[in-house]
């Protein structure tokens, strides 16, 4: 694959433009923004120092917790021998997505054998938004690791048909295995779509051991997840029947999206465009399956008010992650019918384009905005108590997610996220009530310290007063 130097100047422009953006909510906050983020750090500090993977770190009691991503954790805890946990983490989102947006291009240009197609592909993807409701590549979560996994997949997957080489096949195996670990229900998305692809041209395919080892995979994923999860905890199985349908009330922040606003009108209408000539091109069907698949299930949750097998929140993002490179082809196409007497017309057009899908990239509805779960006040007190381990810590919300990660020390309930959260409203309740209703509430829980954003008129020990309070308790 060689390009001229001025296009390696543009994908190197497109990669820098990609990592500033995706970076831009940390240049004035040095800390994760998502509250899932800062509960994925504990489970992998926790796995650093106990190599358990199926408990919830946070927690007095550290409860049961099933760990459907444990690949996830494991990753972090390697990164975490490189990086501190938590001032290094802001740096992960904009290195993965741009890691993603470097193999997204490659496989687009694998596809159409275009550069330019493979340039927009990767300024159409830059644009997608995140919230703390469908995340994004704003976050590091298992779901951004995933996209460049996925993203992997298909570029060996569609390698092999294009030059029918085993080894490119086995290659799309190793893939589906890191998805396994990583984020499972992106790899029954990948099985389903590549099922669907293998069907639509079995034809074409010069025997049928590639369909029939694919056909085994399925299975054999499936029965190693589900033993792997029974062994642990029987209940697990019923959370998977659980999953199958999913009803409104999955995520923390419920709301429904129209696709065209929320991906963008222009982005979706060059999608449209694109259509076409990804039905002429063998390998870019891929695009119109996953897009087909994910479209059918928004209309499912908008009408009926569930889906299936995938909750809406992921349905949603793989929707706009299988338009980017539709909408890429679009745009091409557009620009093709330009030249000649109006290719004046295409620097204007561009503009126009570009301007429209970024110019409300940060704007954020109030319900799934971003909101920081720790400030540098919170911090220096929360990392004055890492002197100290596995002591009960009475934290408000949301920054009690932040106490294990940063000291190692527990709490009764943290915010509701990945993790389940404990007893929220006993902790809530402690900050309202009197000095002897929160005597009783440190005696029966044992606490050690109690961490306040206000001063506590109630003769504890004070051991920290910079904006934030520390108490200590005999």
């Amino acid at each position: 694959m060689k390009f001229k130097k001025y296009e390696y100047t543009l994908l190197i422009i497109a990669l820098i433009l990609i990592f500033i953006l995706v970076y831009s909510p940390h240049s004035d906050y040095k800390y994760p923004l998502h509250v899932d983020e800062w509960q994925h750090i504990s489970k992998a500090v926790y796995f650093s120092e106990t190599k358990e993977l199926q408990r919830n770190p946070n927690l007095v009691d550290k409860p049961f917790q099933p760990n459907l991503e444990p690949g996830f954790t494991v990753f972090l805890s390697f990164l975490f021998r490189f990086i501190d946990p938590i001032m290094g983490y802001k740096f992960l989102p904009a290195i993965f997505a741009t890691l993603a947006a470097f193999i997204l291009f490659l496989l687009v240009h694998q596809i159409t054998s275009n550069f330019y197609i493979g340039l927009f592909s990767i300024l159409f993807f830059s644009s997608l938004k995140s919230n703390i409701n469908i995340q994004g590549l704003w976050f590091f979560l298992p779901l951004t690791l995933a996209i460049p996994i996925i993203f992997l997949y298909f570029l060996f997957f569609l390698k092999y048909f294009e030059e029918n080489k085993i080894k490119y096949f086995f290659y799309s195996v190793i893939p589906l295995i890191l998805l396994l670990f990583v984020h499972a229900i992106s790899l029954i998305l990948l099985l389903i779509v590549s099922f669907i692809y293998l069907l639509l041209h079995h034809k074409e395919i010069e025997n049928f051991r590639p369909l029939s080892i694919f056909l085994m995979i399925i299975p054999t994923s499936i029965i190693i997840l589900l033993f792997i999860l029974i062994r642990e905890n029987s209940e697990i199985f019923n959370l998977l029947l659980d999953w199958l349908i999913i009803e409104e009330g999955w995520g923390y922040v419920e709301k429904q999206y129209f696709l065209p606003s929320f991906y963008g009108i222009i982005p979706t209408l060059l999608a449209f465009i694109g259509i076409y000539p990804s039905i002429k091109n063998k390998n870019s069907r891929i695009f119109l399956i996953i897009s087909f698949i994910t479209l059918s299930l928004i209309f499912l949750f908008h009408n009926f008010g569930f889906s299936i097998l995938f909750p809406y929140q992921r349905v949603l993002y793989y929707a706009m992650i299988g338009l980017v490179p539709l909408s890429s082809i679009g745009l091409y196409s557009l620009l093709g019918v330009l030249k000649g007497k109006l290719v004046w017309l295409i620097p204007i057009i561009l503009l126009i384009v570009f301007y429209f899908t970024f110019f409300n990239y940060y704007n954020l509805d109030k319900d799934s905005g971003l909101y920081h779960v720790v400030e540098d006040k919170d911090y220096e007190a929360i990392k004055l108590l890492s002197q100290f381990k596995s002591k009960v810590i009475m934290s408000p919300l949301p920054q009690s997610s932040a106490i294990y990660p940063i000291s190692k020390n527990l709490v009764i309930a943290h915010t509701k996220g990945n993790l389940l959260s404990g007893n929220i409203d006993m902790v809530r309740r402690f900050y309202e009530v009197d000095c002897d209703e929160k005597t009783n509430i440190i005696k029966r829980y044992d606490i050690d310290f109690i961490l306040s954003q206000t001063k506590l008129d109630c003769g504890y020990t004070k051991v920290y007063n910079d904006k934030t309070y520390i108490y200590k308790l005999p």
